[in-house]
């Protein structure tokens, strides 16, 4: 089998910023969201219908959450009503980032899950698309909380489990490696970017990765063991370059590790490194929401300065070994929070003040800059800088194959070396076999 490549929409969507997001249906017929990939979650969670019918919301609610229309009729959410094949587990809360205060509780089953979209997307991405999958049985959660505001849909492989009386059931990845749709266990995901500089889409593959989107690197990191949460990476260093402060170093001396969740939209850092942020940007912090907010006067000072944060990301907190930087503009912070958080648009700066070293998180906001690869039959994951080819690039997709079926793998390792490192080890190699020969002809002149 061949990756399979999730059509993005097309769409901006989002109510803590715009993002690129992905077509889905559920259910027989096929109900259509707009949704956001979880690289910590493995579940797929949906407005349920009733998640726009509250006499508060506005008229647009459903379109705002994602929510396309069935039978040419507006839809207010996920009906389980109109599925022939749904099938009742039951209410339990939704357990993804319970660390970082959601709570929300939602009504799960199994349905058809359809990926491939009736709507056809435009651009290059439509060179490679296939037929649409349809898995059965597949684990399907609707909320009414607007806490999750898109839907989302997981792509950990941890089985779902609601019983010691049940059997867990399998996730998305599983399922499509199971029945032969795609070649591995494995995801690509970069969040793509809004902002006027990029202004491309997300791309999001199932079994391999678009080399056009991926600049190369060396840096491979193993899962931690027993680990089912999203992938861990150490933060070795964040510094500024043309802030409000000039150079700025965020993290002075500290290093920590964090997880990668594109769950969620911000960046869940140390106090001491927003506090920081606060003051080389410029920002207010809002206690009522917890989010810091940008002036319109400090706004546009940094768009004229145009500052850039790089992250400085290795397999650990250990400063000695490989390690790669994700270098991110300002506009990739110029977020906007709306209904419900605040009821117009608020300009906002995406980092959360995490308590304690637990909720120590990357979300989408690196993810516009960064390209992640997963591998959950190696353990391992990679991430690099993204890149952002021309808008009519045709995608270079790279087939992973399961380690059994490497031999017929294009490139079994989620990278490619740069031109440069190749020239380096050909003529080091060289410089070796010429030593050696130089050496063998002196002890023969002194044997004979």
């Amino acid at each position: 089998p061949s990756p399979h490549i999730i059509p993005p929409s097309q769409q901006w969507d989002g109510n803590d910023g715009r993002w690129s997001t992905f077509r889905i249906q559920v259910g027989s017929p096929g109900q259509e969201f707009r949704i956001l990939p979880s690289t910590a979650g493995s579940e797929i969670f949906l407005p349920l219908s009733g998640g726009c019918s509250n006499e508060n919301d506005p008229e647009n609610c459903s379109e705002l959450r994602g929510i396309e229309d069935v039978n040419g009729f507006e839809s207010s959410g996920l009906n389980v009503s109109l599925s022939s094949t749904w099938s009742r587990t039951g209410t339990y809360e939704l357990e993804l980032d319970s660390h970082l205060g959601h709570n929300a509780r939602g009504l799960y089953g199994k349905d058809a899950l359809i990926l491939g979209a009736i709507q056809q997307a435009q651009g290059p991405m439509d060179v490679s698309r296939r037929d649409p999958v349809v898995l059965h049985g597949q684990t399907i959660a609707g909320m009414v909380s607007k806490q999750w505001f898109l839907g989302l849909m997981g792509l950990n492989t941890r089985p779902a489990s609601f019983s010691t009386n049940s059997p867990p059931v399998p996730s998305l990845l599983y399922n499509l490696k199971n029945q032969s749709y795609i070649p591995s266990m494995t995801y690509a995901y970069t969040a793509g970017a809004a902002y006027p500089s990029r202004t491309q889409v997300g791309s999001l593959i199932l079994g391999g990765y678009d080399a056009t989107r991926l600049s190369p690197t060396d840096l491979t990191i193993g899962f931690a063991a027993n680990d089912y949460k999203a992938p861990v990476v150490g933060v070795i260093s964040i510094v500024g370059m043309d802030t409000l402060q000039g150079y700025v170093s965020f993290t002075t001396s500290s290093t920590f590790l964090a997880a990668v969740d594109s769950s969620i939209p911000g960046l869940w850092l140390p106090e001491s490194v927003c506090d920081a942020f606060e003051v080389a940007f410029g920002l207010s912090f809002d206690s009522s929401t917890e989010l810091y907010l940008v002036n319109d006067t400090i706004h546009e000072r940094l768009t004229i300065l145009n500052p850039s944060i790089t992250f400085k990301i290795a397999n650990n907190t250990d400063n000695n070994g490989r390690s790669t930087n994700i270098v991110l503009p300002y506009a990739a912070f110029d977020l906007q929070a709306s209904w419900p958080i605040y009821e117009t648009a608020t300009r906002y700066f995406p980092i959360r003040r995490a308590a304690n070293d637990s909720q120590y998180t990357l979300g989408r906001t690196l993810l516009q800059e960064a390209y992640l690869i997963v591998d959950f039959e190696r353990q391992n994951f990679t991430l690099a800088q993204a890149l952002f080819p021309q808008p009519d690039a045709e995608p270079e997709i790279v087939s992973i194959e399961s380690p059994g079926n490497v031999s017929v793998n294009r490139s079994a390792a989620p990278h490619k070396l740069k031109t440069g490192v190749l020239i380096g080890i050909a003529v080091g190699a060289a410089i070796v076999l010429l030593c050696i020969l130089v050496l063998a002809w002196y002890f023969w002149q002194r044997r004979r």
